[in-house]
């Protein structure tokens, strides 16, 4: 069975706070300055925002394969390129105020801690579940 975790929902809003924070900034510089090319660069900034932080926050950024015992993990934001590890190659985890690191043999991997389902991952990874 594939168990999918996503990033947390307060993630989703942080990129539209950014964006209206952007908007803001780019109303005010442009009534001070109305030249086309302000504003025109500001929506080039808000769109890029948009859609970066619509491919990073909306994807799954690991993907636990309990049938295989092995995780995917999401290492390219634009497509959806996974890599696959094995949990013996677990070495060990570390929990931080803002990251969960997961040292593998020859590399380590450095996830979110805004994890929906977070304690059930580091279970798994643990091998502490079924």
């Amino acid at each position: 069975m594939l168990y999918k975790f996503r990033y947390s929902k307060v993630l989703y809003f942080l990129p539209l706070i950014l964006i209206l924070f952007l908007f803001i900034i780019g109303n005010i510089i442009y009534s001070l300055y109305p030249k086309t090319y302000i504003a025109v660069s500001f929506i080039g900034i808000i769109a890029a925002v948009l859609f970066y932080s619509t491919r990073k926050f909306m994807r799954h950024p690991i993907i636990y394969d309990e049938k295989n015992k092995k995780f995917y993990v999401l290492t390219s934001v634009f497509s959806e390129q996974y890599e696959d590890f094995s949990r013996s190659s677990i070495r060990e985890i570390h929990i931080t105020s803002k990251k969960i690191v997961i040292v593998l043999k020859d590399k380590s991997i450095v996830l979110s801690k805004y994890i929906e389902n977070r304690d059930k991952l580091i279970s798994f990874l643990k091998g502490e579940s079924k």
